[in-house]
């Protein structure tokens, strides 16, 4: 059990807990679980992580474990939280953490910035405060919205957001009573992020159409309908007027899209002479305009070397589920469901 002379931490992120007496709502709590198991659990409230159930075991041994990038794990538990609130994250084991796709989360400096503006917004709307009222990081939970490593981290994007005239920055230099608050432009680019409604049930997959692939897209769509959204594959869709402008629609409608960047080599495709050096320039064009419209793209490709060395450089750094034949039905569909499920949460359907 915790050692009952000083409060438990987080396991995660190391926040400790406070005295019952000291404890504000949103602080961190451990409640005693039992796992279907039997196995003695802890159901933990951390403000950074999220909300999460740890078995007693896994609570002792994960300080020596050596776990790497925990503020990932930390950002990944609380993404997890905001879509999956009704079913926690169960860890019964350190691998149960190894195992997390942090593709999902904000990587490079242009996703954490519009990772915090979104933040910051959902922030203002969530309190129903003014669109002008000031924002004090301390009572947000920002760091785990833009997967920073530290507090400095944070503010480091704060100022970026700054001299970006999105916002307007109260710096403090210990930083605890930093704060900020949303311009005018900043609200615009907020919009902007926004600006394409979808209708949250479909998704747009973007593929070879070709007797090579028939297997795939039998166990995307599956894993699609699996996941509560309608698959989208335009050849299989009646339309009318040209098929680009249903295209370019089913994309800006859709919750997000499935790009699949399998080819075959010029050299042996004597049935389909337009396809230039074997790469897919449909599929390029299509997430392409996607990301161009902020939606989020799967990237899956077919696990042979034709396809893997044909990959564009922009595509090829981009964290991908690889698949083979015998894997469609197996560990591919594993991959891609914990995936749908992780970043977007069960569909409507």
């Amino acid at each position: 059990m915790l050692n009952g002379n000083e409060p438990p931490q987080c396991p995660v992120c190391d926040i400790r807990a406070k005295s019952q007496k000291e404890r504000l709502p949103g602080d961190l709590i451990f409640v005693p679980a039992e796992t279907p198991e039997g196995m003695a659990s802890y159901k933990v409230q951390c403000p950074s992580c999220g909300v999460f159930v740890i078995t007693e075991d896994v609570y002792k041994d994960l300080p020596t474990a050596k776990l790497p990038n925990k503020h990932l794990c930390s950002a990944w538990l609380y993404q997890y939280t905001k879509t999956h609130q009704k079913d926690p994250f169960k860890i019964y084991e350190i691998d149960d953490l190894r195992k997390m796709d942090f593709s999902i989360l904000p990587k490079t400096v242009t996703d954490k910035k519009e990772a915090l503006m979104i933040a910051l917004a959902e922030f203002i709307e969530n309190k129903n405060k003014a669109y002008t009222d000031i924002i004090h990081f301390k009572d947000g939970h920002f760091i785990p919205e833009i997967a920073a490593k530290s507090f400095d981290e944070l503010i480091s994007i704060v100022r970026l957001l700054a001299s970006d005239e999105l916002i307007t920055s109260h710096l403090t230099l210990n930083g605890e009573g930093s704060a900020c608050t949303i311009t005018s432009k900043g609200w615009e680019r907020i919009d902007s992020y926004r600006k394409v409604k979808t209708d949250g049930k479909t998704v747009f997959v973007a593929m070879w159409f070709d007797k090579t692939t028939e297997l795939y897209r039998k166990h995307v769509s599956d894993i699609i309908l699996k996941c509560g959204y309608n698959p989208i594959i335009i050849d299989q869709h009646d339309y009318e007027g040209y098929i680009m402008d249903q295209v370019l629609h089913q994309i800006k409608i859709a919750k997000f899209i499935v790009a699949d960047y399998t080819v075959m080599p010029e050299d042996d495709n004597k049935e389909h002479p337009k396809v230039k050096g074997g790469s897919r320039g449909g599929v390029y064009f299509e997430a392409g305009f996607a990301k161009g419209l902020n939606k989020k793209v799967i990237v899956t490709c077919k696990n042979d070397e034709g396809s893997k060395r044909r990959l564009h450089f922009d595509i090829e750094q981009i964290n991908r589920i690889e698949w083979t034949d015998e894997d469609l039905g197996g560990k591919f569909n594993e991959k891609l469901e914990s995936r749908i499920l992780n970043v977007f949460g069960k569909g409507p359907l």
